[in-house]
């Protein structure tokens, strides 16, 4: 297990180099959000999905590797996504509620993975329940990552209106409405 952190400890920093130097349309973290938020989910399922490899070695190193990719594709989500509430407004307080609301949804998302187990069972047990279960959770994860969409308005704009209107604008948009559960609301208010 220490080397999948040393892989970390590599690509964490490089990744916040990439996005913070990044110029783009978009920005310099959305990017890099959309594209963790696709390959992280498939990337999971793909780690339970494993294929019929009768030697032991091959076994590990498609685990190994599987792992490997999970981890660089949650690098690229996570390091720009805990860069953008410093990004998103100069108060101290605000930056701090929104990252006391990631970490509450953060622990959600924990306590909602502990049912993998029931997954597993429910879907029969063996390879077959684990790769059910893999696709059932990367496809919430698909859903939760991807939040960021591009409807035009920008950050400034959203952090001026009254949290009423706020509620309002997020309340009648269908895609919000649809995940609202998997959804943190802060950031989806104010990207």
């Amino acid at each position: 297990a220490v080397l999948p952190r040393v892989w970390d400890v590599v690509t964490d920093p490089l990744m916040g180099l990439i996005s913070d130097r990044t110029r783009s349309k978009w920005g310099r973290r959305r990017p890099y959000l959309l594209l963790g938020a696709l390959i992280l989910p498939i990337c999971f399922a793909a780690l339970f999905a494993t294929p019929a490899i009768a030697s032991p070695t091959g076994m590990f190193l498609y685990v190994f590797a599987m792992y490997i990719l999970c981890a660089t594709a949650f690098t690229i989500y996570a390091v720009p996504y805990v860069a953008m509430p410093a990004e998103m407004t100069r108060d101290y307080n605000a930056a701090t509620s929104l990252m006391s609301a990631r970490m509450a949804l953060m622990t959600i998302g924990i306590l909602v993975g502990g049912t993998a187990p029931m997954i597993v069972k429910a879907a029969g047990g063996g390879p077959m329940g684990y790769r059910i279960m893999g696709l059932c959770i990367g496809v919430v994860m698909m859903v939760g990552l991807s939040r960021y969409g591009d409807d035009g308005l920008t950050v400034m704009v959203m952090m001026r209106l009254q949290i009423y209107k706020q509620f309002k604008m997020t309340l009648t948009h269908r895609i919000i409405c649809a995940i609202w559960p998997a959804c943190d609301w802060r950031l989806c208010l104010m990207r």
